[in-house]
């Protein structure tokens, strides 16, 4: 019993793991405003990356900073998380999806490894996850 309790009362401090120095919580993944340099090549698009235990993360905000895309990143395992408003359609190099020839790419982030781009026609949107450019 006297265990349960301390855990009960420990849970509060664990759940805040990610925090600056003053003990205010830290603005990371999935943030409006994430407390890291804005890397995107789009002055449309936010990105940001994290690297988070042997994970890379990318996530692109708009200018109003709402999250848009979210992607995790493993060795080869690329992945979309659901993230944004709505969830985006996301193109990755194991599921490919069919991007109109009419749609008007927009690089917004690229690395040594992968390149993010933004495709629009119309109301729709894909995001597609590419190799390097």
């Amino acid at each position: 019993m006297a265990t349960t309790a301390l855990l009960l009362t420990t849970a509060p401090a664990v759940s805040n793991a990610q925090q600056d120095w003053n003990g205010n919580e830290a603005q990371g993944l999935g943030h409006p405003q994430p407390s890291t340099a804005n890397v995107s090549l789009s002055d449309n698009w936010k990105a940001y990356r994290f690297d988070r235990d042997g994970i890379r993360y990318y996530q692109v905000n708009d200018r109003n900073d709402n999250v848009h895309v979210v992607v995790g990143k493993v060795d080869e395992i690329m992945w979309a998380l659901p993230a944004g408003k709505p969830s985006a359609r996301t193109s990755l190099p194991s599921w490919r999806l069919k991007i109109s020839e009419d749609a008007v790419p927009t690089l917004v982030y690229s690395d040594e490894e992968i390149s993010l781009i933004h495709y629009q026609d119309g109301s729709n949107t894909v995001w597609s996850v590419e190799e390097a450019r």
